[in-house]
């Protein structure tokens, strides 16, 4: 079972779906939720994550260029935790404030865009905060050449 927190225009969920994952969307987007469920038939519930009420459980939850925006990322990781099953994968891709291009840029840097994003990551604070609601890092994957951004694993940690 999969969660995308974020999920855009269903292009995740779609790919679940081919693999038969049972998998849900949550979207703000009205026009995004309209496509994917048009395009894909896929599940999507409307609304701000952090605002629902969910009571199913996933083995996989992602969160690509979602964490950046959430007024709180320590609650919005407490409530990955939660609605994960023992042993299930969490998945975060966000913009990473150390990169070359960041450093360099600075205020210029095409993702410093307050008050859209309102938090910025390293991989080395990405993992201390996960790693504070209860998260173990298991490592990084996928750059993009074009974007340098964070793409990290984490797994529920079972013994809290």
């Amino acid at each position: 079972k999969l969660l995308d927190i974020g999920c855009g225009y269903g292009f995740l969920l779609n790919e679940g779906k081919k693999i038969n994952w049972e998998t849900t969307g949550i979207e703000i987007c009205e026009e995004e939720i309209e496509f994917a469920i048009k395009t894909f038939g896929v599940n999507i519930i409307k609304g701000d994550f952090m605002n629902l009420d969910i009571e199913k459980k996933f083995d996989v939850i992602t969160m690509y260029d979602l964490i950046e925006h959430l007024t709180n990322p320590f609650d919005g990781l407490k409530k990955c935790y939660s609605l994960l099953n023992e042993k299930g994968i969490l998945i975060i891709g966000t913009p990473d404030v150390e990169s070359k291009k960041a450093k360099k840029e600075m205020e210029k840097w095409e993702q410093f865009i307050p008050p859209e994003h309102l938090f910025y990551f390293s991989l080395k604070t990405l993992k201390k905060i996960c790693e504070k609601a209860g998260f173990i890092y298991k490592g990084s994957f996928f750059r993009f050449p074009w974007r340098e951004g964070i793409k990290a694993v984490f797994l529920k940690e079972t013994n809290l």
